[in-house]
């Protein structure tokens, strides 16, 4: 019936009605390509022997559709009726069953080789390079902040500031007394 159904999607009617089982489904499957024989299918479909009595259809109610929750056979009301009042679990119940969890807890640890009476590592949720005992992340951080800390060209030091000022550098020098022969300095400025 699936393989009729895939084939009837993808419009081979004739293979699909060639699968169908059901003498309905295959005698309007044929009725797309051949409806002399669909008429004579149509003719061997079977009657139903009940006999209905349309005033006790009248009578009836409307019929309602009814979702089955599992294979139990129960529908959705009767689940409803079954579920309607949630039971509570008094708080005995729940601290003893909290005390459980916890023992099996604990008893895990020690399998595992861990000291349960030693609290958790209080830095557990900073990344691993920014713990206080991670000293190789702590310095690259270092060296990052170095190189990178304050605006973009603006705060220079007052070093850097007296390197690239050329009238104090000048009045330094003519200030300062004069250099003696026997200084590398002078020799260098002597070779060139």
């Amino acid at each position: 019936a699936a393989v009729a159904a895939h084939r009837l999607r993808l419009g081979d009617v004739e293979r699909a009605a060639a699968d169908l089982d059901d003498p309905v489904a295959k005698a309007l499957a044929t009725s797309w390509f051949d409806a002399d024989a669909a008429e004579r299918l149509a003719l061997e479909i079977p009657d139903d022997e009940e006999e209905v009595d349309p005033e006790a259809l009248l009578a009836q109610p409307l019929p309602r559709a009814q979702l089955l929750v599992d294979r139990g056979g129960k529908t959705v009301a009767d689940v409803a009726e079954t579920t309607a009042t949630p039971r509570r679990r008094s708080a005995a119940s729940l601290r003893r069953r909290r005390d459980k969890l916890k023992q099996a807890h604990l008893k895990k640890l020690e399998d595992r080789g861990d000291d349960p009476t030693r609290p958790p590592d209080p830095e557990r949720w900073l990344p691993k390079k920014l713990r206080s005992y991670n000293k190789r992340g702590r310095r690259a951080k270092q060296q990052h902040n170095k190189f990178s800390s304050g605006a973009q060209g603006i705060d220079a030091s007052a070093r850097d500031v007296a390197k690239f000022d050329v009238a104090a550098r000048k009045a330094a020098a003519e200030a300062a007394p004069p250099p003696i022969n026997g200084h590398p300095k002078n020799k260098r400025r002597a070779k060139r």
